[in-house]
Order: C-alpha cells, then structure tokens, then sequence
C-alpha cells in the first residue's frame, strides 16, 4: 500500500511541474505581448495593410495578387506593394504597353485610395490627407494637424511599388524579369519609374 501511495504522490508531482511550467510560460507569453505597445508606424502599416487588400479584393482583376506593407528600414521609407501576374508584356515588342499597364495600375491604385481624401484636389494633398488618417492616433489626430513639415515628410517617405511578374513557365522559357514602377503617392504618372528588376 505504501508503494502504491508513493508512486501516486510521484505523478501527482509531476503533472504539478507541468502544470506550472505551462502557467510560467503563459504568464511570460502574455506579459511579453502586454507590455509591447503598438506604435503609430505599426497602426499606420496595418492599416494601410487592410486598404491595400481591400482595394485588390474589389478592382484588381489579375493572377496571384500579393500585397504587403511594411517599413524598409534601410532606406527610411514605407513600401506598400501590390504584385501579380502575367504571362505576356516582358519581350522588346511589348515591353512599352507593359510599362503603361504598370503605371496606369500606379495611378488608379493611389487615385482609389486617395479618393475621399484632401482638399483642392492636388495629388499632394489627397496623399498627405490619406496618409495622415492612416498614421495618426485613433483618439487624435493632432500632430498632422499642426505640423506641415510632419505631413510632407510622411508624403515623401511613402512608396507605393507594383509590380507584375511573368508566370514562372515564362519566366524560365524566355529568362524574364519582372517589371516593377515605383513612386510616391504623390507622383504624376510622368514621374513613376518603372524598371526590369
């Protein structure tokens, strides 16, 4: 009866240590992800995130659409890009009406997310209107508001980048790259570089 009753108690104890190992590691978990605040660059980012597919999911008819936005720390800027597919437009006698679609693709992205943004109509303001809202706090908008300088810094930190790969049978038939146009927000269709990567 003995063994019995000292083979329970060491059971018992060690389902207990599993026990509070699982309570240690939750604690850990949950004070980690507690105690790290969301900041305004990250608010702004996922914000402009869910725009950013949601403008695709509604307007964009293309194969294999991936978008993503993110702060690119290297070179101090945000990059939101919308990337997809096509199988044609990458060859000398088309290459001209591919670099057209990808800048046409630029401005009527950024003319839809800017749409009910900004006062008197200037790509410039319809851009630092939109921005500002997306990276301002929820409660207050208060430093686009009075700082200029912030609102034209944030205009010309921020790219937009689309980008339109050859499926992967051409890209290995014909040795392809993609082709890719890169701007701010504010840019005039003129303005939109566009490049074989």
């Amino acid at each position: 009866m003995k063994i019995i009753f000292t083979i329970l108690i060491f059971f018992l104890s060690i389902l207990n240590s599993f026990s509070e190992e699982k309570t240690l590691f939750n604690n850990n978990l949950f004070n980690t992800l507690s105690s790290n605040k969301l900041n305004l660059l990250d608010f702004g980012l996922i914000r402009f995130e869910e725009d950013l597919a949601s403008y695709v999911t509604n307007n964009l008819d293309e194969e294999n659409v991936l978008t993503n936005v993110y702060y690119d720390w290297k070179n101090e800027r945000i990059i939101a890009s919308i990337s997809f597919e096509q199988n044609y437009g990458f060859n000398e006698g088309n290459y001209l009406s591919t670099n057209y679609k990808c800048r046409d693709y630029f401005v009527e992205t950024v003319n839809k997310l800017t749409q009910n943004s900004g006062y008197g109509g200037s790509r410039y303001s319809m851009a630092s209107s939109y921005l500002s809202d997306l990276f301002a706090s929820p409660t207050t908008q208060y430093y686009f508001s009075v700082d200029e300088q912030l609102r034209k810094s944030l205009v010309e930190s921020t790219y937009l980048e689309i980008t339109i790969r050859p499926t992967k049978e051409l890209a290995f038939e014909q040795n392809v790259s993609p082709m890719r146009c890169l701007a701010t927000l504010k840019a005039n269709f003129d303005d939109i570089e566009v490049v074989i990567k």
